[in-house]
């Protein structure tokens, strides 16, 4: 896909050094460069989709498991604790429900439970569990969708391109090679 991607950029800015280029009047140059900048936006927009269409089907096809308990060091899980204890509980039962570590889940679980008293608060924190496969999948395919929001964002182009095209959205940096 990065080939094809940085196939349109190269056939865009191969127009305007054309021979035939200098031959057309100032008119028709500017027809031909909207009509170019458009066709350029279709086709990257469409390479654009075929992209998150191809990591959806990846998400759908993957066996997506918590992972197993790990060994964490006495540092990381006491900095873990103050953040997750200085929000309320609705937050803490909302991180807790999305912690992919089992490990860790359990270990913020009983952190949670230690501090409250209200039998009302000990059940709705016992009633979280560890993410399905259904979840992850979900969470997996928000991300994708968080990441890829941005209608000028392109995969497979070079940094210099994204930095560019970030600054100047996506058709003015197309107009740009012309």
């Amino acid at each position: 896909m990065a080939s094809d991607v940085e196939k349109v950029f190269t056939s865009l800015a191969n127009i305007s050094k054309g021979s035939d280029w200098s031959r057309y009047t100032l008119e028709a140059q500017k027809q031909i460069q909207v009509e170019s900048v458009e066709n350029a936006i279709k086709l990257l927009r469409g390479y654009r989709n075929k992209y998150i269409e191809e990591c959806e089907k990846a998400i759908a096809n993957t066996k997506m498991t918590v992972s197993a308990p790990q060994i964490v060091d006495s540092y990381s899980l006491m900095s873990n604790k103050y953040k997750l204890i200085s929000q309320t509980l609705e937050q803490q039962i909302e991180v807790l429900g999305n912690m992919t570590n089992q490990n860790d889940f359990e270990i913020m679980k009983g952190m949670i439970l230690e501090r409250l008293t209200d039998p009302n608060q000990i059940r709705q924190v016992m009633k979280v569990e560890l993410p399905t496969e259904e979840k992850l999948k979900k969470q997996a395919i928000g991300q994708l969708k968080f990441r890829t929001a941005n209608i000028d964002w392109i995969p497979s182009i070079k940094l210099n391109r994204a930095v560019s095209i970030q600054g100047l959205g996506l058709r003015n940096y197309l107009n740009s090679f012309f």
